[in-house]
C-alpha cells in the first residue's frame, strides 16, 4: 500500500513539474519560491520542494505525509484561473460523479463530525477558530475553512437533543470542480474532518491517527 501512495505522489509531482509556474501562481495564488512553490493550507504555510521531492511544512519544515502532500500537489497542478462564486453546493451536485461518493463521504466525514461534536457545538467553534476559519450562519454552529486561498469550505452543525440526534452538512463552493480532480476534492473533506475530530477539545475515545494524513 505505502507503494501505491509512493507512486501516486511521485506521479503529482510529475504533473506540477510539466505546469508553466506563472499560470500555476496565478490560478492558486501560491507563490513561486527557489525549487517550487509556497501556499497557504488550512490556516499554514507549505512548501513544494521539487528538488527534495517533498511537501514540507513552511514554518516547521518536516514533510507532509504522503496523503496531505498529495491534496496540495493535485491543486496546484489542477487549479483553472477561476474565482470562487460564494454559492454552496453539497458533494452530491458537485459535477462529473459528486453524488456517487456521497454514500461513503457520509459515513466518514459527516457521521464522524456528527459524532465528535454533537454534543458540544462550542468544541466545534474553538477547532475551527483554531484553524483559522471564520464563523457562518448556518446551522447551530457553522464555519468557512480556507482549504486553500481559492477553495473555501464551509460546515454546519446541529446539535442532538432528547428527541433528535445531532447533524452536520458540509459545503463546497460551486467553483469547486476547477481547483481539483473529484477524488481529491474528496479529500479534502475527509481531510478537514480528520483534523477536526482529532482537536483537542474533542473528548471522543474513538479518534484515531492515520497516517496518510498526518
Amino acid at each position: 500500500m505505502a507503494s501505491s501512495y509512493r507512486f501516486a505522489f511521485d506521479k503529482a509531482l510529475a504533473d506540477l513539474e510539466a505546469q508553466d509556474p506563472l499560470r500555476v501562481c496565478r490560478n492558486t495564488l501560491a507563490r513561486c519560491v527557489p525549487g517550487g512553490y509556497a501556499i497557504l493550507f488550512l490556516g499554514r504555510s507549505v512548501r513544494v520542494d521539487l528538488p527534495s521531492r517533498q511537501v514540507l511544512d513552511e514554518v516547521a519544515g518536516r514533510p507532509l505525509p504522503l496523503g496531505t502532500g498529495m491534496l496540495v500537489l493535485h491543486h496546484l497542478a489542477w487549479a483553472r484561473d477561476v474565482e470562487p462564486e460564494g454559492n454552496w453546493i453539497s458533494l452530491k451536485e458537485v459535477p462529473e460523479g459528486g453524488d456517487l461518493f456521497f454514500p461513503a463521504f457520509k459515513k466518514e466525514v459527516l457521521d464522524a463530525l456528527v459524532e465528535a461534536f454533537q454534543y458540544d457545538l462550542s468544541a466545534f467553534r474553538t477547532a475551527a477558530l483554531r484553524l483559522g476559519a471564520r464563523p457562518l450562519s448556518m446551522g447551530q454552529a457553522g464555519a468557512c475553512f480556507q482549504m486553500f486561498p481559492k477553495v473555501p469550505l464551509a460546515v454546519a452543525l446541529w446539535g442532538a437533543d432528547e428527541e433528535l440526534p445531532g447533524s452536520a452538512t458540509f459545503l463546497f463552493d460551486r467553483t469547486i470542480h476547477h481547483f481539483a480532480p473529484l477524488e481529491t476534492l474528496i479529500g479534502f473533506g475527509y481531510y478537514l474532518a480528520h483534523v477536526l475530530v482529532r482537536a483537542p477539545e474533542v473528548k471522543v475515545p474513538t479518534r484515531r491517527v492515520d497516517p496518510f494524513w498526518e
